[in-house]
């Protein structure tokens, strides 16, 4: 019984470590978001720039810039053929689809990328809803691939609530701060309350949020996710 216990005891602690460990030149991700009713959530993080849709478009000017292949990128309300509206959320939303919702048999605009004019970006937050494996996030920085994550390395690392979840990606290096986002679906990628953060504040001024009712915070795993690496890493950067 001896021998299972420190057995058990050092499988305990390599998981441990293997888990909190914070990782040289990497973009890693946590839960938690404060909640707004009829909007979902929003980033708890301070002093970020926040795009929640409710004008009914992306913006396409300014320090941050949406684009979609085909077209504009998608905004709808509430639950439509082929998206469905995150949880709680009643308002606008941006969804990227590989065909286009509530128009079956035609292509949707996908993906959506997001562009920084204004310098490198080291955090980017958004409220996503009905989670699959297939929808995909890659960070840019120029033209180079710096990391991928689906929405597998999410459900697969924490108990999730695939309706609607808060998710924040953070640089933890220099090498690792991206200036383009690229959203793509093999299935409907639905999204809201979108938040950058500049590395240099003054390029992205603040935006403020509406009043909350709850303030969820940075969940308590979220600061253990602080050190996963659930994300493609590329090679060679």
């Amino acid at each position: 019984m001896k021998a299972i216990n420190k057995v058990l005891t050092g499988l305990l602690g390599s998981l441990l470590l293997t888990t909190i460990a914070k990782p040289s030149n990497a973009i890693t991700f946590s839960l938690g978001g404060t909640s707004v009713p009829g909007e979902g959530q929003f980033s708890s993080m301070p002093g970020v720039t926040t795009i929640d849709f409710n004008s009914g478009a992306a913006p396409t000017s300014g320090p941050i810039v949406y684009s979609a292949s085909g077209g504009s990128p998608t905004i709808v309300e509430g639950t439509v053929w082929g998206s469905a509206a995150p949880l709680d959320d009643s308002s606008k939303y941006l969804v990227v689809s590989p065909f286009r919702v509530g128009d079956p048999g035609n292509f949707g605009t996908s993906p959506v990328t997001i562009n920084s004019n204004n310098g490198l970006l080291d955090y980017f937050g958004l409220y996503w809803g009905s989670m699959d494996y297939g929808n995909r996030i890659d960070f840019y920085q120029g033209n180079t691939l710096l990391q991928s994550f689906t929405g597998g390395d999410i459900i697969t690392s924490f108990p999730v609530n695939r309706g609607g979840e808060y998710v924040n990606f953070s640089a933890t290096g220099a090498s690792d701060y991206f200036d383009k986002i690229v959203l793509s679906p093999s299935l409907p990628f639905e999204s809201d309350n979108h938040a950058i953060k500049c590395v240099e504040v003054e390029d992205c001024p603040p935006s403020s949020i509406p009043e909350p009712t709850s303030a969820i915070g940075l969940l308590v795993f979220g600061a253990f996710a602080y050190g996963l690496r659930k994300g493609e890493k590329v090679a060679n950067k």
